[in-house]
Parts: structure tokens; sequence; C-alpha cells
């Protein structure tokens, strides 16, 4: 008797903007006739923190980060997997957030602010954000380092 298994991963809206240069990309995400099906990944895969190869997605993002020195605005939609770590705060999929209004993060003398929306059914990183919830320090960090790589 042989057995097969399939593992079906999220479909998740995968793209990225600097200074609104993809406006397909940036809020507000529109989707009219399937206009941006080609950001649409079926199957999402991702890397998991300390393992080779990628994984089904666990989770879509979507992360906007203004820095607030330069005037940079980068918008980033993509999928990633939850490692299981115990706390949620080293965990870029687990809880949507935001920095709070007039909080400032500085890392590697760059000051930013931004949000992590999260969500985990197919197509789901669309949108306008919503209301943020209360700031994650950590999570930030992981932002701003994002866009330190971006550029």
């Amino acid at each position: 008797m042989m057995f097969s298994f399939t593992v079906n991963a999220l479909s998740c809206f995968k793209c990225s903007s600097r200074n609104r240069d993809n406006p397909g990309c940036d809020d507000t995400f529109q989707n009219p006739d399937g206009a941006n099906s080609a950001y649409l990944v079926s199957d999402c895969w991702a890397p998991r923190t300390g393992r080779t190869g990628l994984f089904p997605a666990t989770q879509c993002i979507k992360v906007v980060v203004d820095d607030e020195e330069n005037g940079n605005h980068v918008t980033v939609r993509d999928c990633v997997v939850d490692n299981g770590d115990m706390k949620s705060e080293t965990e870029i999929g687990r809880l949507s957030h935001c920095s709070a209004m007039g909080t400032r993060l500085e890392f590697n003398d760059v000051r930013s602010s931004g949000c992590i929306e999260v969500c985990d059914t197919d197509a789901c990183n669309t949108g306008h954000t919503p209301a943020c919830l209360y700031p994650v320090l950590i999570s930030l960090l992981v932002i701003t380092q994002m866009v330190m790589n971006f550029w």
C-alpha cells in the first residue's frame, strides 16, 4: 500500500514598493478584475529560522514602514512561516501590530515607524491597515532590519 501526502500552503500576495514605485502594491490595494493577480502566489512557501529550504506558509503579512529621517516609504506583502517559538514577540507572523502614535524607533541610526498586518486565509494581505494594536518593539526591530536589507 502506498500513501501520498500533499501539503497546501496559503495563497498570499507577494510584492514590494519603495517610495510608491509600484502603485499596484501600495495602499489602497485594489484588485479590480484580477489586475493584481500577478502578485498572488498560490501555495506560498517561505524559509524557517535555522532550517534549510522552504516550507508551506502559515500566514500572509503586509509590512508598511516609514523612515522618518529621509522620507522613505516601504510596503511589502509576503508570506511567512511560524517557526514554533514559544514567544510571540519573536514570530513576525503571530500578531498584527504598529508603533504607537508618536513613538519613534531608532535602530542603526535610522528612525522609523510602521505596521505589520498578519492574516491566515488565502489572499488576505490586501487593503488598508486597520486600527493598530499595541506596539511590540522587537517586531519593529525586525521591520527595520528588513528595510535596511531592502535598501
